[in-house]
């Protein structure tokens, strides 16, 4: 009786495959380590998931609509002008919604709470967009007022801002989405680091789930010296999946500052986080959370 010479074929190629198939994966999980030698690393994965619009969540968002604009966009000045020069902003501006294309979007008002050392306070972010990018102001506790321009820098109450008052300011004001895509204004340099990329911790396993990201770099352009962040350059991990934005990677006085957003929400063709959580080597620093979020004209 003659063996089963297919079938030992079958087997022997399968196995060929599997053992190529991780060798792969072992060849291609290799850590990078983000931010001028921050501890945080992230391995590699070998396929990206395609790009697809994330569903509507469950969550909602109050939201006002000044002035509802036309499907079709309309050139906003000098600023709508430079919003596609980075095509990975770009992607993600059109995920985001209208508001940096279309006329009656222009500022954003979000009400809700930030959680410093453990108390919560009464927040309100104002975000305008202008020709030259944002002017954002934020005021908590109805009280005090920090701001931030290009321009002008951080202040508080007018003032010039200077330690956890500017560091609150800033992390409000760049680990944003809206930032992410107006930092083109102002000349940053944006950089692909890497695609396809995994949590450290999920090693070259061939189960994975969970999220996969582009890591984008944007390192600060020739800002005057009044509106620079303490921190120049920033990691900006985006989901393949979903286009948004997932968390935003710093380093502090040689500390790594995570920021990540979650909550997203649509309403009316808009995306927004309404949750961020900033941690320092997996400590919390401070928490946001938004529960009104109203859009205006800025005429």
């Amino acid at each position: 009786m003659k063996p089963n010479t297919r079938s030992h074929s079958k087997k022997s190629r399968s196995n060929v495959v599997t053992g190529e198939r991780k060798a792969v994966h072992k060849r291609f999980a290799v850590a990078i380590t983000l931010l001028l030698g921050s501890c945080i690393a992230i391995s590699l994965a070998v396929t990206a998931n395609p790009w697809r619009l994330p569903a509507t969540p469950t969550a909602t968002v109050k939201e006002a609509i000044v002035s509802a604009p036309a499907l079709q966009s309309t050139a906003r000045g000098r600023l709508h002008s430079k919003l596609s020069l980075q095509p990975a902003a770009d992607r993600m501006r059109r995920r985001l919604g209208y508001r940096f294309s279309q006329k009656g979007r222009e500022v954003m008002i979000a009400v809700g709470a930030l959680i410093l050392n453990g108390s919560p306070q009464a927040v309100q972010i104002r975000r305008s967009q202008g020709d030259d990018g944002e002017n954002v102001s934020v005021v908590l506790s109805g009280q005090a007022t920090l701001t931030w321009s290009s321009t002008e820098g951080v202040k508080s109450q007018g003032q010039m801002a200077t330690g956890s008052e500017r560091e609150i300011i800033e992390r409000l004001v760049f680990d944003s989405p809206e930032q992410f895509i107006l930092a083109q204004v102002r000349g940053n340099a944006y950089a692909l680091l890497a695609s396809s990329v995994r949590p450290a911790e999920a090693g070259d396993a061939e189960d994975y789930k969970g999220p996969v990201w582009e890591v984008v770099q944007v390192t600060e352009g020739d800002l005057q010296a009044t509106g620079k962040p303490l921190q120049l350059t920033r990691l900006y991990l985006i989901n393949s999946t979903t286009g948004l934005l997932d968390k935003v990677i710093t380093k502090e006085q040689e500390q790594t500052i995570t920021a990540e957003l979650s909550g997203w929400v649509e309403e009316n063709g808009e995306r927004l986080p309404t949750r961020v959580v900033w941690r320092r080597n997996n400590q919390m620093l401070m928490e946001l959370h938004l529960t009104t979020i109203t859009f205006l004209s800025g005429q």
